[in-house]
């Protein structure tokens, strides 16, 4: 099984989590020791899959989630080791991390009313601290997804005589975190006070034009979305919801939601009210 890391050290915990049956090797059996505790550190090294980008790992990965850190739990292997040198070390310990899944990108939401159990090598215990370099480290409500920042730069909702008119149309800027990149055959998953109104698109729903992914409704669906441009180069999104997607439901303030591949955003903004018009326009 191959996990991602949002609200996510997404990245470096699928690789982790795979590496748990590798090759673990110690490089030094005692590092240093921790100041506040006075317990040896073990550092260990392992041999586990690595990826390219972000896009080949989520193409490899059987399950992708935005969730949180509930509990964690330490555990002692009963099989002892040696380090590089050959030196006896105490058995290894792994560490039970217990994750809630908010939103599953793909692969679902497991069996035990949503939550699944991530074990990584490694955690502390009184025979001393064992981390595994380049590893992933979580704690207690801990989120896994990367965060995508994004900025409303104006929205307006037309509410007409009919709920089969209403309509939507929302502006605004994204920046996509640190070392994560996104392109147009990376999904998408849009959302209005999820999961009132939301919609999900696939690579083969857009087009590439240069640096924009443009996406057009086409067919009898009843998809939300008439039309979505993302500029990847000016980091700007122009959406707007089809004129027979039912939004008479929805209520003030909105929370606008927003994920590109395994990056996920929200915003909540206030709309001002106008008759049969909200809008709102960023300062």
């Amino acid at each position: 099984m191959k996990l991602l890391k949002n609200h996510f050290k997404i990245l470096s915990i699928t690789c982790v989590f795979l590496s748990i049956l590798g090759l673990i090797l110690f490089t030094k059996a005692i590092i240093n020791f921790n100041h506040k505790s006075a317990l040896p550190i073990y550092h260990m090294d392992a041999d586990h899959s690595t990826f390219s980008s972000a896009t080949d790992l989520q193409n490899s990965s059987d399950l992708i989630v935005i969730g949180t850190v509930m509990s964690q739990k330490t555990t002692i292997n009963n099989t002892a080791a040696t380090d590089s040198m050959g030196n006896p070390i105490p058995a290894l310990p792994h560490t039970d991390y217990s994750i809630h899944i908010e939103h599953s990108l793909k692969g679902g939401f497991g069996s035990n009313n949503g939550n699944i159990i991530i074990s990584l090598t490694g955690g502390t215990t009184q025979q001393g601290v064992f981390v595994l370099d380049n590893g992933t480290l979580l704690v207690k409500s801990d989120s896994i997804s990367p965060k995508l920042t994004i900025k409303i730069m104006s929205a307006s909702i037309d509410f007409r005589k009919s709920p089969l008119s209403d309509r939507a149309h929302f502006t605004g800027k994204f920046i996509l975190p640190k070392d994560v990149s996104f392109s147009c055959g990376d999904e998408v998953i849009f959302a209005l006070n999820e999961p009132l109104v939301s919609d999900t698109l696939i690579r083969k729903n857009f087009k590439h034009e240069g640096s924009v992914c443009r996406y057009t409704h086409q067919g009898n669906d009843k998809k939300p979305i008439e039309t979505l441009i993302l500029d990847l180069k000016k980091q700007t999104f122009d959406l707007k919801l089809r004129k027979d997607s039912s939004i008479n439901s929805i209520s003030n303030p909105i929370t606008f939601l927003l994920q590109l591949g395994v990056s996920q955003g929200s915003q909540q903004i206030t709309m001002q009210k106008h008759f049969d018009d909200w809008s709102f326009r960023s300062n």
